[in-house]
């Protein structure tokens, strides 16, 4: 991500540095799944690894949500402007989703590991 979107860039303007924070957490998931994917026999002990670390994302990223935004609709009841106010909706509306799709990898990858473990029985 810093390859596309230069640091410095982003924090003199407000671009899009600020938001790649948002992109660590679940750097390595696309790979593990790709990996899953080509060659499932082989990396097939990953699985539990994959959908445990899903489980903890998931699991922070609502922790965070309730910590960090109780504070922003306090304070959006008290007078932000109207402007704050939307790009706080967009970002935790986007979040939401986000969310959503780990919630669907974590379901697909329960399933994929329920079936591999019972054909190895």
């Amino acid at each position: 991500m810093f390859a596309f979107f230069s640091p410095m860039e982003g924090a003199e303007r407000g671009g899009v540095f600020p938001y790649l924070v948002y992109v660590t957490p679940n750097a390595l998931f696309p790979l593990i799944a790709l990996f899953l994917w080509l060659r499932l026999g082989e990396f097939k002990a990953y699985l539990p690894l994959y959908l445990a670390g899903k489980v903890i994302a998931l699991i922070a990223f609502y922790a965070w949500a309730v910590f960090s935004f109780r504070p922003a609709l306090r304070e959006a009841f008290l007078g932000m402007d109207a402007g704050s106010i939307v790009h706080g909706m967009v970002l935790l509306s986007g979040s939401f989703i986000l969310s959503l799709g780990d919630l669907l990898s974590i379901f697909g990858s329960w399933l994929l590991f329920n079936k591999v473990k019972s054909e190895a029985v």
